[in-house]
């Protein structure tokens, strides 16, 4: 027998120099890329429910932010300043520069930031959970 520098190298002869201990099973290979499958399939339907439930969350964020942003919009000088635009052209269009600071300035900025983030929020889940079915029930899908 050779000589080994640690024990680690003397187990490894040793196991491979007995090839029962080296023989593996002849389903070994397929059990574990199924163990790997599944593993993959449970990740990600840990994956969609995590993104469905950001998408309903948000989706449902967005439609009471959506309200709060219609009355504060409502309550905002920017329709009667819109209204103006409509009703006498020629004060807005010798004073356009005015104009447009005094509507931005009564907008509600806050709140359209808010409703554009929850939109995006809404959006971008349900673009990752669409992604993830696809990616991993490929099968399941409908084509057309």
């Amino acid at each position: 027998m050779p000589k080994f520098s640690n024990l680690f190298e003397e187990t490894v002869y040793l196991a491979v120099k007995d090839s029962r201990l080296v023989t593996p099973s002849a389903t070994l290979a397929d059990r574990v890329l199924f163990a790997i499958e599944r593993k993959k399939r449970f990740y990600a339907s840990v994956k969609l429910a995590i993104y469905s439930l950001v998408t309903i969350t948000s989706s449902i964020g967005l439609a009471v932010v959506w309200r709060i942003e219609g009355s504060a919009i409502i309550n905002s000088e920017a329709i009667q300043l819109l209204s103006l635009l409509f009703s006498d052209f020629s004060i807005v269009a010798s004073y356009w520069q005015d104009y447009a600071f005094s509507l931005l300035e009564s907008l509600p900025v806050v709140s359209i930031i808010v409703v554009a983030s929850f939109a995006w929020a809404a959006c971008a889940s349900l673009w990752m959970a669409a992604r993830t079915y696809k990616t991993f029930n490929h099968r399941a899908v409908v084509r057309v």
